[in-house]
């Protein structure tokens, strides 16, 4: 009978071992996650920098093509106004959308080593292994990397509506030129 208990106790140590092997894995594939979600984010920011330096090249441009146009072409003035107007309006939204792209919005925080520390001595008999340690960390990772997927989403639509009225500014342009064209 000793043999069985100690076959039981040595089954149920292998058990505990497994299971904390995998939440480790779980740990790791968590932090993983976390650390892609925050690269994301800094794509999502650098595209917002992208978007604000093609829309300030060309706020200038069209700036600059509209009162040489108005200077060339008196008898089109009300035209070359009123799609200059749309056209710089359109690049002002896009440009509203970048920065909306670039708000720093609330995150959830890892707590410090001293908070760490605390909770755990506070809590000292939820922690009596190594795996409860790693729940933990799963679950803040899980929290922190949730918000900042939401954060990244509000991120990722308002970079596309900026990037969706620089692609109007474009077609707009063209459409203007060939106006132009047509009417000279």
């Amino acid at each position: 009978m000793s043999k069985e208990r100690k076959n039981k106790n040595k089954e149920n140590e292998n058990n505990s071992m497994s299971i904390e092997k995998i939440k480790k894995q779980i740990y790791l594939y968590s932090e993983s996650s976390l650390d892609i979600e925050n690269d994301r984010e800094k794509y999502l920011l650098e595209h917002s920098n992208s978007n604000l330096t093609v829309v300030s090249i060309l706020l200038v441009a069209i700036l600059n093509i509209t009162f040489e146009l108005l200077d060339r072409l008196h008898d089109l003035s009300l035209i070359i106004s009123i799609f200059s107007i749309i056209l710089i309006s359109f690049l002002l939204i896009s440009i509203l959308f970048s920065f909306k792209a670039r708000w720093l919005y609330k995150k959830k925080y890892r707590k410090s080593g001293k908070e760490l520390v605390e909770h755990i001595n506070k809590n000292l008999k939820e922690y009596p292994t190594m795996e409860y340690f790693y729940d933990q960390n799963i679950n803040d990772f899980s929290e922190m990397c949730s918000k900042l997927e939401k954060n990244n989403k509000k991120r990722q639509i308002d970079l596309m509506i900026s990037s969706a009225f620089i692609y109007a500014f474009l077609i707009l342009v063209f459409a203007f030129g060939i106006v132009i064209l047509i009417v000279l």
